[in-house]
Order: C-alpha cells, then sequence, then structure tokens
C-alpha cells in the first residue's frame, strides 16, 4: 500500500513514538523510510540573524546543526534496531528554517506517500500560543498524515 514513507524527529521521546511507528509501518509494507531533521530552535537562530554578532550566530547555528545530526542519528539507529533494513532506510538534515515547510517539500520532492508525526495534542490557548508543527504539515500537504500520539 504504502511505498515510501517520511517521518521527522527533533530528538524528542514523543518523536522516537513516531519514527518507532513509522519503521514498524515501513516493514510492513516493505516500504522505504525517509527520516528528517528539521528544528525549531534552527529556525530561531536563523531568525535571530542581524540581531547577534556573526561569531555567535555562526556558532549556534552550528550546534543547531550538531544536534540535527545526532537526532538523526538516533531516530536511525532506532529504525534499524527495530529491524528494518538499511536499504530501505534513508536519513536527511533539511536545509529549509521552517520545519513544517521543511517536511512537505520533502515528502513532495522524494514522492512519499504517507507522513508519520507525532503529536501532543495540545488545545485550546496551549496550541494556539505553542503551535503545532503537526497541524501545520497537515494543512500543507496533500500526502496522507498519521498522527501518533
Amino acid at each position: 500500500m504504502f511505498k515510501h514513507i517520511l517521518t521527522a524527529t527533533d530528538g524528542s521521546e514523543l518523536s522516537q513514538r513516531g519514527v518507532e511507528m513509522a519503521t514498524r509501518l515501513a516493514m510492513a509494507f516493505g516500504a522505504k523510510l525517509t527520516i528528517v531533521a528539521a528544528s525549531e530552535l534552527r529556525m530561531g537562530v536563523v531568525a535571530a540573524e542581524g540581531y547577534i554578532q556573526p561569531d555567535d550566530f555562526t556558532r549556534m547555528r552550528d550546534v543547531s546543526l550538531k544536534q540535527e545530526r545526532e537526532h538523526l542519528a538516533e531516530a536511525g539507529a532506532l529504525a534499524r534496531r527495530i529491524g528494518l533494513p538499511e536499504a530501505l532506510l534513508r536519513t536527511v538534515q533539511c536545509d529549509e528554517t521552517d520545519p513544517a515547510d521543511a517536511i512537505v517539500h520533502k515528502a513532495a520532492s522524494l514522492g512519499c506517500d504517507l507522513i508519520v508525526m507525532s503529536s501532543r495534542g495540545r488545545r485550546g490557548l496551549t496550541k494556539l500560543v505553542l503551535g503545532s508543527q503537526t497541524a501545520e504539515v497537515l494543512a500543507g500537504t496533500q500526502v496522507p498524515v498519521l498522527v501518533v500520539r
């Protein structure tokens, strides 16, 4: 049914649940799995450009990129521990600054037919104030999205 599944990680325990579900689905369908990392932290760092010293900006961006690489390595290791063959696994560090846009763009450009994301299930004012990457992906993609809680 599904041939290429995309999921995202930010290194949190919650995103690991999404990676685990995406991995199990990929194994069940013999599908490829792409895990992407595009953090809100880097988005904040990019937004700060021009407001902080160039050296500080570069240092903050480098730390954020390193954290994304670590999150991808952890998510990839989880997928392999669950049993996904290496040939079906791909990790991608996104260049886009907004995580939701990066996920939507990557899913479209790679021809993914399912996006798996985790969500905290916030409601009301908390959701309004904090926003939701999952909600933004749902609103911005034509690809089916499975939300894991």
